[in-house]
């Protein structure tokens, strides 16, 4: 029988790697009106949520009031990152070697606007706070082509036209909160998952 000291030496090697070791591939988990992301540790709301709902109306926006905020622009990026397009390419268009990123993205996120006709993009378009002016507010927006596959990973795109009291039925807003369940949290959790399995097998041995 294995000795217990040997036991407990296993159980924390295996709490310090999940608490302590390389974070692992970020995961999107969708729960209908939002999407979980590990890797940037936010709830994101889909920005279906909140089409046709200009800048400056957005005190009507109920999940403002309900522990949302706007996302910055850094996260919408690492966002992107995530999904393929590297901190280098947050602003390409028409980019082929893009198309499946976007694709995936928009697949998960929905689409703000759907191309019925087939004559330009899917795409994925928001306003964001950081940056907002009297004249102009900043939207980040992903697109897709699948005619001659491409995709658009845009993050400094600058709206200027009647902006910020513009609206439109394909412009949503980019909302965040932090992960209902908190990333330290999961982590503890899968510890004790691993203790617990620990356990049975050294009382079996």
């Amino acid at each position: 029988m294995p000795s217990l000291k040997l036991f407990f030496r296993n159980v924390a090697i295996a709490i310090a790697i999940t608490l302590f070791g390389p974070p692992a591939l970020a995961i999107q988990i969708d729960h209908g009106s939002y999407i979980e992301d590990t890797g940037t540790g936010l709830d994101w709301l889909k920005l279906t949520e909140t089409l046709n709902i200009s800048f400056g109306d957005r005190a009507t926006i109920p999940e403002l009031s309900a522990g949302w905020r706007y996302a910055t622009q850094e996260e919408v990026g690492s966002l992107y990152q995530e999904f393929g397009a590297l901190p280098a390419n947050y602003n390409i268009f028409y980019d082929p070697a893009s198309a499946s990123a976007a694709e995936s993205m928009l697949n998960l996120f929905g689409r703000t606007y759907v191309d019925v006709a087939d004559s330009w993009f899917d795409y994925l378009w928001g306003v964001i706070e950081e940056g907002a002016s009297p004249t102009a507010v900043i939207t980040p927006w992903v697109g897709w082509e699948d005619d001659e596959p491409s995709g658009i990973f845009a993050l400094n795109s600058i709206l200027t036209v009647y902006a910020p009291d513009y609206s439109d039925p394909a412009l949503g807003h980019w909302l965040v909160r932090d992960a209902q369940v908190p990333e330290t949290s999961a982590a503890l959790i899968l510890g004790a998952g691993l203790i617990g399995l620990s356990l049975i097998r050294y009382r079996r041995n």
